[in-house]
């Protein structure tokens, strides 16, 4: 089976691995889940019961503590609706559609209320 010169740099960069102590890795991953979380305007209620885990693990994860399986990120993902692989992503990119709609708003004038 033959892959392409891109695919192989894909495999390559996945396996590549950034030194990072452990704690700091826990902590970037919490932010990671909060800030997705926030994104699609989901509360820890929400992920925590669609991803059949406790909202005290879920803030443990967000809060960069403890560990965590990559069973419980798999459902936390699926909960997110991302890929694993968007959970270490370093930046959230809004939505098409939310930037839109944040751009028709800023466009509207300011009406007293």
């Amino acid at each position: 089976m033959s892959t392409t010169p891109s695919a192989n740099s894909k495999v390559a960069s996945l396996h590549r691995e950034i030194p990072i102590p452990d704690g700091d890795f826990l902590h970037f991953l919490g932010k990671r889940v909060r800030q997705l979380r926030n994104v699609r305007g989901m509360t820890r209620k929400t992920v925590a019961r669609e991803a059949d885990v406790s909202e005290r693990h879920l803030a443990q994860l967000e809060a960069g503590e403890g560990n965590v399986s990559i069973v419980l990120l798999r459902r936390i993902a699926a909960a997110l609706n991302v890929s694993l692989l968007e959970l270490f992503a370093p930046e959230v990119e809004e939505p098409a559609e939310k930037q839109m709609i944040q751009r028709f708003l800023e466009r509207l004038p300011n009406q007293p209320p």
